[in-house]
């Protein structure tokens, strides 16, 4: 997918779905879905290509709020945080998206959805709350540490090439295998279970 950005596709169009069950006596109640999807370049003056997809600076620091309530009322309150993203039409517009957290300037969790099936207020709410509690690499998010976490590198994701190609796997922790218990994926290159202390909220490097 990367490569195939970088040449210049940033249009993806599937080709044909089908699962395990579509074979002759296959059991549909068990299945596994195959997908064949090919990436294009857009056409020279299609009037048809979407606009960028892009957020405000109020945008971003709400979706950082968004980030840090949810792991909050996750972590001190064992409850979902609920929020309405009125006045923020963008933000109810379905996009993957990333959270990760840090302290000390060390990954201590990542999840997240590169596939758009929720609106990007709801993903990036559900994802930082497993990023604090479910990344099993570490131990979860206590109480204690709240205050002290860094969140950064929220989506969203598709339409974000030029953040895509500024993705340091090194700095951020992001994708490179599937988390199939958080339909998302997490990832670290080498980070191990560690725990980690104080941190500010900061906005220079959400995309």
């Amino acid at each position: 997918m990367i490569a195939s950005e970088r040449l210049g596709a940033s249009q993806a169009k599937v080709l044909d779905y089908a699962n395990s069950g579509d074979v002759p006596g296959g059991d549909k109640t068990r299945v596994v879905g195959y997908g064949a999807v090919a990436f294009v370049k857009p056409q020279a003056g299609a009037g048809s290509a979407e606009a960028p997809f892009s957020l405000s600076a109020r945008e971003k620091d709400e979706l950082l709020k968004i980030a840090r309530m949810s792991v909050e009322s996750a972590v001190r309150d064992r409850k979902q945080y609920e929020y309405s993203p009125a006045g923020f039409d963008a933000l109810a517009q379905e996009r993957g998206a990333f959270v990760t957290l840090k302290e000390h300037g060390q990954l201590r969790g990542c999840i997240g959805y590169v596939s758009p099936f929720k609106p990007l207020y709801v993903t990036v709410r559900d994802v930082a709350a497993f990023a604090a509690l479910r990344d099993t690499r570490f131990h979860p998010v206590s109480a204690s540490e709240l205050g002290a976490l860094d969140y950064e590198n929220l989506g969203p994701f598709p339409d974000a090439p030029r953040a895509r190609r500024q993705r340091d796997p090194r700095r951020t922790g992001w994708p490179h295998h599937e988390a199939r218990r958080h339909r998302g994926s997490a990832a670290s290159p080498g980070s191990g279970r560690r725990k980690v202390g104080p941190h500010h909220l900061s906005r220079r490097d959400l995309l």
